[in-house]
């Protein structure tokens, strides 16, 4: 028999004592799994709160070398807030495209394989690669728009006091005149990521896991990866003061006084 035959006696009966019991067990199923992504979604809701007050903290910080906690979280509430509401929008419909791509991928498949007796066929085959590639546009379209938000759109909103929606179209404004800048940004952005994640890959291999452990607990990994994430948070914003003033952070704080 081929690779997609299922007439096996013991694959049928295994595929139908599964399906008994799912469906025997179908309510506690169902309601398990409501209570785990319930509690999923609010833990993912609460660390987006606290994220988006957090990055107005840590770009007063790098913007104004200093290292202050409380008042830069209860300067930039608004700022912080309007972000996290864009934030949650922004999942949302990442999820619902992601979610379609997948639910629609799930019932070709499925209609194919019903219609062929579970072979392996050609459509089969052209529905995977098209899905692959599919995935690929829709996640550096997402990536692009991520990171334009986090290295350009707020510190736009940091700088002016705009809410998410009003940044975006002042940056949109200027992306629209310089869309070949902004992506040759994306690229070499991506390239010193992945050069970067290599990096922690060799130093944990290198320290025997050792460093991975190290970087792992939460207040020492943020320390020892505080020249590199310092940087990160001021390269965007660098990039945007090319722009004129009218861009730069740093625009009448003490550190271009000193500079």
């Amino acid at each position: 028999g081929g690779a997609g035959d299922t007439d096996d006696p013991q694959i049928q009966e295994g595929l139908s004592e599964a399906k008994d019991w799912v469906m025997e067990n179908l309510e506690w199923i169902v309601g398990v799994g409501v209570i785990v992504a319930s509690i999923i979604v609010v833990v993912m809701i609460v660390l987006t709160w606290v994220q988006s007050r957090g990055k107005f903290m840590l770009l007063d910080n790098v913007v104004n070398n200093r290292a202050l906690v409380g008042h830069p979280w209860k300067e930039f509430r608004s700022e912080g807030n309007s972000l996290f509401l864009w934030s949650l929008v922004f999942s949302l419909i990442a999820f619902l495209v992601f979610g379609g791509c997948i639910g629609g991928l799930g019932w070709l498949i499925y209609l194919e394989l019903n219609a062929n007796d579970f072979i392996w066929t050609g459509p089969l085959i052209g529905y995977g690669a098209g899905f692959v590639g599919l995935l690929f546009l829709l996640g550096v379209g997402f990536a692009y728009i991520t990171r334009l938000l986090e290295d350009f759109v707020i510190p736009l909103m940091y700088q002016r006091r705009l809410k998410t929606t009003e940044a975006w179209r002042v940056f949109l404004s200027l992306h629209s005149q310089n869309v070949g800048r902004f992506i040759a940004y994306f690229l070499w952005v991506a390239l010193l990521g992945l050069a970067w994640g290599i990096a922690i890959f060799a130093f944990v291999l290198l320290t025997c896991c050792i460093g991975g452990i190290l970087l792992a607990i939460p207040y020492l990994g943020t320390v020892l990866l505080l020249p590199m994430l310092v940087f990160l948070r001021a390269l965007g914003p660098s990039f945007l003061g090319q722009f004129g003033d009218e861009f730069n952070v740093w625009k009448g704080t003490q550190l271009e006084v000193q500079s």
